[in-house]
């Protein structure tokens, strides 16, 4: 460290980097959340679902078969033929 005519530009350059790096991964957030508020759509942040139908079946002693069903309306039900029925307003 006797030549600090060569070390100050270093670290002068090092933290000038270190500087922009961190600006441009700040900014680069904002902008992308900027874009995102401008699009419109807007994503709801709790959406409920309802289970429609639930069986388990066991395969043998150390295989079973579950199956869930869900929907996101609370008037929908499970016909006979497996397919989900939703009642409409005029019903």
């Amino acid at each position: 460290m006797r030549n600090t005519d060569v070390y100050f530009p270093i670290l002068l350059g090092l933290a000038l980097f270190l500087i922009a790096v961190f600006v441009v991964a700040f900014f680069r957030n904002r902008w992308r959340a900027g874009l995102k508020q401008r699009r419109g759509h807007k994503v709801d942040a709790k959406e409920e679902f309802y289970c429609v139908r639930s069986s388990l079946k066991q395969i043998n002693e150390s295989f079973h078969v579950a199956q869930i069903v869900f929907t996101n309306r609370k008037d929908c039900t499970l016909t006979a033929q497996g397919e989900v029925r939703c009642l409409s307003a005029d019903e």
